[in-house]
């Protein structure tokens, strides 16, 4: 039954969305898209169609919302293989729909990014079928080797879950990174792009996260703003803060074999040079702003 619900909501998007495209969609941006270069046989059921869809809204908030500005992109490579490596906050991942839109919008070279999402996505049907649309997969190891041996772009979140919903008045701490993206870096010798992105966490002012909850809800984390839920789907509503994402320079672990992978401590000292740039780029937007949400 949500198979055929499924295929119809597809054959509805491709029926719609051509029109749709012609009369609301800026002409550059679509040219940007067409010029994006898919692998032929994408095994994550991408659709150019859905992301010229989805970039109808998502652009709304990029320039207007969020007033999204961009720094560094000439760091992120035209071709080949890299991982693009954010903080991460805001609860709705829009951080990571941002960094994957700019490198559409106003790269040299419009390029595709990869996101690793949720292992608990893929229980939402439609959510997951869209974002499987747009080029999103599950975060799955195998998933990330595949797009980097595509020679793609592929974005990790390196604090997972606990970054989106970390309590606002940690402020831009970051939490822990887990070591997968140093692996892979080292594994398919391929650059680091860390990354920094201020604005998220105020879109979404975290209070408290009840975890009790979530593991009733078999998600990762329950988080309480201001707003949600109580005031229901509107309180969900991403506040109008502004965004600012840095893109460092690439950080290459070439001298590093999969040998080096069973020292547990190198690798631990590598993840936390990769943090510590990320932190940087992440005070160099927050000395940009004259206060929250400007």
């Amino acid at each position: 039954m949500i198979n055929k619900l499924l295929s119809e909501i597809d054959k509805a998007i491709h029926s719609i969305a051509p029109e749709i495209i012609n009369r609301i969609i800026d002409p550059k941006i679509l040219e940007k898209i067409e010029r994006i270069k898919i692998p032929p046989k994408d095994p994550f059921g991408i659709d150019k169609d859905v992301i010229k869809l989805a970039s109808i809204i998502t652009n709304i908030l990029y320039k207007y919302w969020h007033r999204v500005e961009i720094f560094g992109i000439d760091n992120v490579p035209n071709t080949g293989a890299a991982i693009i490596v954010p903080n991460h906050g805001g609860v709705l991942p829009l951080d990571a729909a941002y960094i994957a839109s700019s490198i559409i919008i106003e790269h040299e070279q419009p390029r595709l990014v990869r996101t690793l999402v949720e292992r608990f996505l893929p229980t939402v049907p439609f959510f997951y079928t869209f974002i499987s649309r747009v080029g999103q997969t599950v975060g799955t190891y195998e998933n990330a080797e595949i797009i980097l041996e595509e020679g793609e772009l592929l974005q990790i979140f390196p604090e997972g879950a606990a970054g989106a919903t970390k309590n606002y008045f940690k402020y831009y701490d970051l939490e822990d990174f887990n070591v997968g993206f140093m692996e892979l870096a080292i594994k398919k010798k391929v650059p680091i792009i860390p990354t920094g992105v201020t604005g998220s966490l105020e879109q979404a002012p975290v209070l408290f996260d009840i975890k009790p909850l979530a593991k009733l809800l078999k998600m990762p984390n329950f988080p309480i703003t201001p707003f949600w839920p109580l005031f229901g789907p509107i309180g969900a509503f991403p506040l109008p803060s502004k965004y600012r994402i840095i893109f460092g320079r690439p950080m290459y672990f070439d001298e590093y074999t999969e040998e080096d992978l069973d020292n547990p401590e190198l690798i631990k000292q590598l993840v936390d040079k990769v943090k510590k740039e990320v932190e940087k780029m992440i005070s160099i937007g927050l000395e940009m702003r004259p206060a929250p949400f400007l």
